[in-house]
């Protein structure tokens, strides 16, 4: 496993526990779709800056803020969010249940496995 991978996976787990945190909240009050968009946009922003900044040996303090970086990694962010919400959706339909432990476990596993996606579109497409 490369330190680049190890250095992802710690800040990922980061980010990780901050969606799960602010998902686990919000879906408390908004529908699940909301409060995916919410909780993600801010593990992404603390993803971002903290993966520009460490992970990726491309990006510079000085240009994690470049717009075209930015650019793209909202671009990917979108997609990602689009699909984890359908995944949530779906795996929620064919439970066939909308407790709060379920949706919060699914979302867990859904972002797991978005995790090896994520980094390498990350590397290969953002921070390149």
């Amino acid at each position: 496993m490369s330190k680049t991978f190890i250095i992802f996976l710690l800040i990922g787990a980061l980010q990780y526990l901050l969606d799960a945190g602010a998902f686990s909240l919000l879906i408390l009050s908004f529908s699940t779709d909301v409060a995916n968009v919410i909780s993600r946009f801010l593990g992404a922003s603390a993803g971002y800056y903290l993966n520009g900044y460490f992970t990726f040996a491309a990006v510079n303090q000085k240009n994690v803020f470049d717009l075209q970086k930015i650019s793209k990694f909202l671009l990917l962010w979108c997609g990602l969010t689009l699909l984890s919400t359908f995944f949530i959706k779906t795996t929620m339909s064919l439970i066939g249940s909308d407790h709060w432990s379920y949706i919060v476990a699914t979302k867990l596993a859904v972002e797991a496995l978005l995790v090896i996606i994520s980094f390498t579109l990350q590397k290969y497409f953002v921070y390149r």
